[in-house]
């Protein structure tokens, strides 16, 4: 009996204690959360008093749950909370885990107030989001770019560009960005008569130095002819994205031009496989490039043809979501709209209006996404596709959607320049073979959806080039066609598909 009343108290004390211990760790916790909530519930009740607490007791830069003071009062748009940080040191290009500043959450939540309040602190504005975005980057997406860019000492995006070359009724006007010898941005603009001869002007480098001549001409009449036999050699390169040292490494090493920007590929033909646009910093050069290679090539009687794809159909018709903002930046600097840079007074705008969107040579048919069996059904030929392209590629999404054509084509989940079908497994190979007896061809070339290399499929009946070339030699590869093989080319390298 003692034993069970023994245990009996023992157990009673031991409750007691428990009880107690629970109670005190209940209570740390309400301290703890009181504590840990105080700089959210500072901004959260707009009580400054409590935000003047925080910073006496845990610093101006202390985060709290990985948000900084000056970064949670931009957040939620506390004016008053952000003059009180920046005149008592907080470090105005501080980071939280989704790798913003305050300025980007300023821009991004449209406290446009704020976001001037903290450009006169000239913060860093290279830094770039979770989603690789920079604060400029977030201002033009969400459409106040307009509200703060008179507040910025320079746009530092603004870099060397051009020529961009626009046709009026008399004369031509040439549109450059250069550098001063301070290296500050400045424009460059020429007024040249118009007459019927061309003249010449200059793709220059970043630096400003004069990476080649080309001439200039007026008129482009859209591109007929689309099939072509016996050509002796091809060097096909798709996805280049302004990735201009790539591009010009690889002309080199298949012998496409020499150094000296020269055509050397005889009666070959070169075909580009679109996206030339987008992502790199250097576009303009890679377009102009193609534009002179053209010209040389038909010169020697050979071709250079320069296929649409889907980014050049997005830059055209005005969707820039994948524009370097260098050229976003560059079209304000200027004082032009980015997507009338390619207008149809601009020689680029005409002379990729003019363009096809597929060919085909010595049975292989070249185009960049691939041929659906939604879109095989439509029975559109390829002389329909390339008039299609050729007549509504700067076009909206609601004029297209009126023209059923223009709907199928331009579709950017079945349409050729857009579907990723044939390299995800959606097709079979029966599919591929009802494709190949439609546009009597033997094989399908493509771009549009990225490899690690130049690779195969179905039998060899398609074939992707579209590697990363922003990842450099090692995997910026061409592919030539030559005496019936195909090959991988790449710096110092090449390998025989079959």
């Amino acid at each position: 009996m003692f034993l069970i009343e023994n245990a009996l108290l023992i157990n009673g004390i031991n409750n007691y204690y428990m009880k107690r211990l629970s109670l005190l760790v209940i209570l740390l916790g309400l301290c703890f959360w009181a504590h840990s909530q105080s700089l959210r519930t500072a901004v959260a009740t707009d009580n400054l008093n409590e935000l003047k607490a925080y910073v006496k007791e845990y610093g101006v830069n202390y985060p709290q749950e990985k948000l900084y003071p000056l970064v949670a009062a931009a957040k939620y748009g506390r004016y008053e909370f952000i003059k009180y940080l920046m005149d008592n040191g907080a470090d105005i290009n501080a980071r939280e885990y989704k790798k913003r500043t305050a300025l980007m959450y300023a821009i991004k939540n449209n406290h446009i107030d704020i976001a001037t309040y903290l450009l006169t602190f000239k913060p860093d504005l290279s830094p770039k989001d979770y989603k690789g975005n920079t604060a400029l980057e977030i201002a033009y997406k969400a459409k106040n770019f307009d509200a703060i860019k008179g507040h910025l000492p320079e746009n530092p995006f603004v870099g060397t560009d051009g020529p961009y070359i626009f046709k009026a009724r008399k004369k031509y006007n040439v549109i450059s960005i250069l550098k001063d010898k301070d290296g500050k941005p400045y424009k460059e603009h020429q007024s040249i008569e118009k007459t019927d001869e061309p003249f010449f002007a200059a793709c220059r480098a970043p630096n400003g130095d004069t990476l080649f001549l080309f001439e200039v001409h007026s008129k482009f009449k859209p591109e007929k002819e689309h099939t072509f036999e016996d050509v002796s050699q091809i060097v096909a390169i798709s996805d280049i994205e302004g990735n201009y040292n790539e591009f010009v490494k690889l002309l080199l090493e298949s012998k496409v031009m020499n150094e000296s920007y020269e055509w050397i590929f005889g009666e070959g033909h070169l075909v580009l496989l679109g996206d030339f646009f987008d992502r790199g910093g250097q576009v303009t050069e890679c377009l102009w490039l193609a534009y002179h290679l053209e010209q040389q090539a038909n010169k020697a009687g050979g071709k250079s043809h320069f296929l649409i794809g889907n980014h050049e159909e997005m830059n055209l018709s005005g969707d820039t979501r994948y524009v370097n903002f260098k050229y976003i930046s560059n079209a304000d600097f200027i004082d032009i709209n980015y997507k009338s840079l390619y207008n149809n007074k601009s020689i680029l705008g005409k002379w990729l209006r003019s363009k096809n969107a597929v060919i085909k040579i010595n049975g292989n048919l070249f185009i960049h996404g691939g041929i659906s069996p939604e879109f095989l059904e439509k029975r559109y030929s390829i002389n329909t596709i390339n008039n299609v392209v050729q007549n509504n590629i700067a076009n909206n999404y609601a004029l297209r959607k009126e023209n059923q054509q223009a709907y199928d084509v331009f579709n950017p989940k079945y349409g050729p320049l857009w579907y990723r079908g044939l390299i995800k497994g959606s097709v079979d190979q029966d599919d591929i073979q009802q494709t190949l007896r439609f546009y009597k061809a033997n094989r399908i070339i493509i771009g549009h959806s990225t490899v690690k290399e130049i690779t195969t499929f179905y039998e060899n009946r398609v074939i992707d080039i579209d590697v990363k070339h922003s990842l450099g030699d090692d995997v910026s590869s061409a592919l030539l066609i030559k005496n019936g093989h195909y090959y991988i080319i790449r710096i110092d390298y090449k390998k025989l598909l079959f």
